[in-house]
């Protein structure tokens, strides 16, 4: 299948799952909804792994990247799933989906120096960021009385706290990658995810209370989330890899206009055209890299 197939299949995946996150988060809680989502997930890869791939071969030799992965994993979806929960939709997953750029920096800390072109694709997505930001807080206040500019710029850190947690796990995975493979790694991320955010639901005393028509939304939730990550991978193996990544790196716009249409978040001309200055980062960065 086309490289076009896989990334926008991506791009749907990881898109639908985070606008239903906006309801289960509510509904459920976040920290609950991130554990049944890694279960789903975890479950799901494993019989993928044992049907359609090699089986596991999992080595001593830098076995730790994968629960550091899966730590990174758990607090990016917790602070993403707060975030959407929160609200507006329109500034939360677009400022998450910039993490590309984060990942660019903390590679330059580690040695690796960006190129000219990597560097323009970040001070695109710097720019959309926060030109998005006010053009959000400025529609917003008038849509709902109750979200002031404070209750905004909260949603908005929330957010970027997932951003850095989203680019840390990236950079991780990618180590892990080498080691064990695209769909291990996948799966190592969603398995210590799980172990990860069991200790959160024991430091808060929770225990997870998610009645049987719930575990069906979270499950489709799981579900998309694994669409999306096994889209990207098989995608990723040929030729069109580059397309799949620049495609797949849209999912943000799925979830804001989903949300526009569903429950009629307003979205106006300039933030739509904030969000594809940030498209455009990520493709920039997406392309060179």
């Amino acid at each position: 299948m086309s490289g076009i197939f896989w990334g926008l299949l991506s791009s749907l995946g990881y898109g639908t799952a985070d606008f239903i996150a906006r309801f289960s988060s509510r509904k459920i809680g976040a920290t609950s909804v991130v554990f049944g989502v890694f279960l789903t997930g975890t479950v799901l890869l494993t019989g993928y792994i044992l049907w359609m791939g090699p089986g596991f071969n999992l080595s001593t030799k830098g076995f730790l990247l994968l629960p550091l992965a899966g730590i990174a994993n758990m607090a990016m979806l917790v602070l993403l799933y707060l975030s959407l929960a929160r609200g507006p939709i329109g500034i939360a997953a677009p400022i998450v989906a910039s993490h590309p750029g984060l990942v660019l920096i903390i590679l330059a800390f580690m040695g690796v120096i960006p190129s000219l072109l990597e560097v323009i694709g970040l001070l695109t997505i710097i720019c959309g960021v926060v030109f998005l930001s006010l053009q959000t807080a400025h529609l917003t206040r008038g849509h709902d009385p109750k979200i002031d500019q404070s209750y905004i710029y909260k949603t908005a850190l929330i957010a970027a706290a997932s951003s850095i947690a989203y680019a840390l796990q990236v950079v991780v995975s990618q180590e892990a990658a080498l080691v064990f493979g695209p769909y291990q790694a996948a799966w190592g991320t969603r398995f210590f995810g799980m172990i990860a955010v069991c200790f959160l639901l024991l430091r808060q005393g929770e225990v997870p209370s998610i009645s049987p028509c719930w575990w069906l939304v979270i499950f489709a939730q799981g579900f998309l989330d694994v669409i999306g990550v096994l889209s990207l991978t098989l995608g990723s193996l040929g030729q069109d890899r580059v397309i799949v990544a620049v495609l797949s790196s849209t999912f943000a716009v799925v979830t804001v206009l989903l949300a526009s249409i569903f429950i009629k978040e307003p979205v106006s001309r300039l933030q739509w055209l904030a969000i594809f200055i940030i498209v455009a980062g990520i493709s920039i960065i997406s392309v060179e890299a």
